[in-house]
C-alpha cells in the first residue's frame, strides 16, 4: 500500500470492532465518532417526539434511533441519528440486519457536516433511502432531500430547505409536518 492510502475495510471488519467502539464504516473507512453534544441530543429528542406522535397516529412504519446500523453494500455501515423503516419491514433481531430505511435524519455538527452532506447522502441514495433530513443547528434549517432518484445530488431541485420560521414537511412520510419555530430552542447569546 502506498503512503497516505488507507486500508479498505468491510462490514465484517466493522462488526469485529470492540464492544463500545463508537463509529461508522463509511465508503470502506472506519470513522470513529465522539459522543454527540447535549444540544445535538436535544434536537434528536425533539424530532423523535414529533415523529413518535405522528407515527402513533398513522399506525405505520417503525421508528428507530442511533446507534442502529444501516448496512449498504459491503463498505458502509452508517448510523443516522433517526431512521424510519417501512411498515412491512422485517423487525430487526439477533443476526438479522436492519433493512434499508425509507427515511433518515442526521443532525449536523461542525465535525460531521461535510461527511453527512457529501459522502453519506450519496450512499443513502444508492442504498435506497427515499428521503433524508439534514438538520443544521448553526443555520437553524432543515434540508429535506428527495433521494428516490438514487443520485444523492443536491442541485437538481430535489431538495428543499426549511427555515426556523417554517414547517418542515416530508414527501415520504405523508402528513408529517414539523413546526420549526420552537424546534431549535432559543438562540445562544453572541459573545
Amino acid at each position: 500500500m502506498r503512503s497516505g492510502q488507507q486500508a479498505q475495510h468491510t462490514v465484517a471488519d466493522y462488526l469485529a470492532t470492540p464492544e463500545g467502539w463508537r463509529g461508522e464504516l463509511i465508503e470502506g473507512r472506519l470513522v470513529m465518532a465522539p459522543s454527540p453534544s447535549s444540544y445535538h441530543q436535544a434536537l434528536v429528542v425533539r424530532l423523535l417526539l414529533c415523529l413518535g406522535e405522528f407515527l402513533d397516529e398513522t399506525q405505520k412504519h417503525r421508528l428507530l434511533v442511533a446507534p442502529c446500523d444501516v448496512v449498504i453494500g459491503d463498505a458502509n455501515a452508517l448510523q443516522p441519528d433517526v431512521l424510519v423503516l417501512s411498515a412491512d419491514a422485517v423487525p430487526p433481531g439477533p443476526g438479522t440486519p436492519h433493512q434499508t430505511p425509507i427515511w433518515i435524519a442526521e443532525v449536523l455538527s461542525p465535525s460531521t457536516a461535510h461527511v453527512d452532506r457529501f459522502v453519506k447522502l450519496p450512499v443513502y441514495a444508492r442504498g435506497g433511502v427515499q428521503e433524508a433530513w439534514l438538520i443544521d443547528p448553526d443555520c437553524r434549517t432543515v434540508e429535506v432531500h428527495d433521494l428516490e432518484m438514487g443520485d444523492g445530488t443536491r442541485d437538481r431541485g430535489r431538495s428543499r430547505v426549511w427555515t426556523d420560521s417554517e414547517v418542515a414537511r416530508s414527501r415520504v412520510l405523508t402528513g408529517l409536518a414539523v413546526p420549526l419555530g420552537g424546534f431549535f430552542g432559543p438562540r445562544a447569546p453572541r459573545s
